[in-house]
């Protein structure tokens, strides 16, 4: 729709209260020099590269009050400015997706509130290569049951110093290359069951104790 379009850089979303938002595919793909967004209170899904290579510098998806999904691929990939990430516990990682945030080197912190039954499952390199990346916190991290089940989901994340779940996470495992070069990493979730690590989930990661 706006794909490419470089000298939009502000947007506010249209609210309708008698249906749902979606932001289709490569909606604001490549609009460098975008940098804030408003999402109406009904979004429902933010389907695959609908922000990939934007200028956006924070997203919050607070104002959301209906369930949203993101979907597919690339969503949020190498948006070099964004520096924060905020959200309820009505966001959701869609089962479809992957490489959310890749390659979003500005980016520091992850906040993802809840309450009650709420909980997030991070999907298969969400956060990869996000160089600055240094700490997400999460209300419940919980696992998809899936066999990549956060595989790579931090890899090559620097920075990253912790991963805190305010309520026991409920992981299956560790998944492949989870944690691989993670150098400053100090802390992760410690789930309360049985749970596997696979291989590589903490290669490299020299600081934690």
């Amino acid at each position: 729709v706006f794909d490419g379009c470089e000298n939009l850089h502000t947007v506010k979303l249209p609210y309708n209260p008698d249906t749902t938002f979606v932001i289709p595919m490569a909606t604001f793909s490549w609009c460098g020099n975008l940098k804030s967004i408003e999402f109406p209170a009904n979004t429902r899904r933010i389907e695959q590269m609908a922000f990939y290579r934007t200028g956006i510098e924070n997203l919050d998806f607070t104002t959301i009050t209906s369930d949203v999904f993101v979907e597919g691929y690339y969503t949020f990939s190498a948006c070099n400015n964004l520096q924060s990430v905020k959200a309820n516990g009505n966001f959701k990682f869609g089962s479809t997706i992957l490489d959310t945030f890749q390659d979003c080197k500005a980016l520091k912190t992850v906040t993802i509130n809840g309450s009650v039954d709420d909980d997030i499952k991070i999907t298969p390199d969400a956060f990869r290569f996000c160089d600055n990346l240094e700490s997400v916190e999460v209300y419940r991290l919980k696992g998809s049951g899936e066999p990549n089940e956060m595989d790579s989901v931090f890899v090559g994340c620097k920075k990253l110093q912790r991963v805190i779940s305010t309520c026991p996470p409920e992981l299956n495992k560790f998944g492949y290359c989870c944690f691989d070069g993670c150098e400053g990493l100090k802390e992760v979730p410690n789930p309360t069951q049985a749970f596997l690590i696979n291989d590589y989930a903490f290669n490299g990661c020299a600081a934690l104790e």
